[in-house]
């Protein structure tokens, strides 16, 4: 889903909300990753709904595959036309159910981005050790955080679900362990 204002600022760079709606055969993935689903589609909802026109142009990008080494954002960065517009990207993902969201991933030669979360957002939570682990190859997990980087040169932001991260990719993620506040916590801080 694209929108986008009558009178797009300077530039007109496009800002990508990515999740995937996929989860792996042994998991119903209620937090990975249909919680970020839901958010995404909250968000859509009030950015609709707003009377505050937007700046630039939004593209939420529901994407499947992700837990199949990540082809879903592959095929969209690599092959679809607007991919070429996009400016900055934010991926929501989960290891977890719920918490606090974290941002656990960034690109360091835009400042500029971090800078935006942390002035925009409500309840701000980053943690530089875990983009340290995370990046070491310790976790064995991958985002489409590392697609939009790599294939698309776009800076961007991962956020992650990591409260009752025994859950993730089992028979577990289920709704019932969603600690109650994240989904509203997260689509603040994001809006």
């Amino acid at each position: 889903v694209r929108l986008s204002p009558e009178r797009p600022a300077g530039g007109n760079k496009t800002l990508l909300i990515n999740c995937h709606y996929d989860s792996v055969p042994t998991s119903p993935g209620a937090s990975d990753d249909v919680v970020s689903c839901a958010i995404m589609l909250e968000m859509l909802v009030i950015l609709t709904q707003d009377l505050k026109p937007l700046r630039h142009p939004v593209i939420f990008l529901f994407n499947g595959a992700e837990e199949n080494f990540l082809q879903g954002s592959h095929g969209f960065i690599m092959q679809h036309h607007w991919a070429k517009d996009i400016g900055a990207f934010i991926n929501i993902e989960a290891s977890g159910a719920g918490g606090r969201e974290l941002l656990f991933q960034s690109d360091n030669k835009n400042p500029w981005l971090l800078q935006a979360y942390a002035l925009g957002a409500k309840y701000p939570h980053a943690d530089l050790i875990a983009q340290e682990v995370f990046q070491s190859g310790v976790i064995p997990a991958d985002t489409d955080f590392r697609v939009f980087r790599d294939y698309g040169k776009i800076p961007g932001l991962d956020f992650a679900f990591v409260k009752n991260g025994y859950v993730y990719h089992t028979k577990y993620d289920t709704p019932d362990f969603v600690v109650p506040g994240s989904i509203q916590r997260t689509g603040e801080n994001l809006l």
